[in-house]
């Protein structure tokens, strides 16, 4: 199987009222909740890359990406390769919004299980998985504690 190292940036997209917009992926018999962002291509900054991403997969532009907050890295398999995945989550404040019911993307669109406006009670209390795995508390420590000095590891 190949192995391959990928660089990804994600959006916390969080609203006036403390939301935060979460994408729902089933893949296989897995279902997670993951934040909206994805890979970083070739010549492209961290900012670019998100803004592209969050054009795609929301179809929005103009977006007012703010600190990068988290970090984090893992490894996967996936479509038949292993990944290590590098990822920086940017604090991302925008107003409440209807998001798309698909994704433009028919490859993405085959995982994709819709958009939600999670609160931070709700994330926690929740049985669904989400990813990173603490998403809940963490979240929480940004709205009670306001943005870090440097990025906090958010692990798995």
């Amino acid at each position: 199987m190949r192995h391959r190292q990928r660089k990804v940036v994600r959006a916390l997209i969080v609203s006036p009222e403390s939301r935060i917009l979460l994408l729902h992926l089933h893949l296989g018999n897995k279902s997670i909740w993951i934040t909206p962002g994805g890979g970083i291509e070739d010549q492209e900054n961290r900012h670019t890359a998100l803004q592209r991403e969050l054009y795609e997969e929301i179809g929005r532009d103009n977006w007012d990406i703010g600190f990068p907050v988290w970090e984090r890295s893992h490894t996967f398999d996936f479509e038949g390769e292993t990944l290590t995945q590098h990822e920086v989550f940017y604090w991302v404040e925008s107003e409440w919004f209807n998001p798309p019911e698909t994704m433009p993307d028919a490859h993405e669109n085959q995982y994709f299980g819709g958009f939600k406006w999670w609160t931070v009670e709700d994330i926690i209390n929740s049985q669904d998985e989400f990813t990173p795995k603490d998403l809940g508390r963490f979240f929480k420590e940004l709205l009670d504690d306001g943005m870090p000095k440097k990025r906090i590891n958010v692990g798995v």
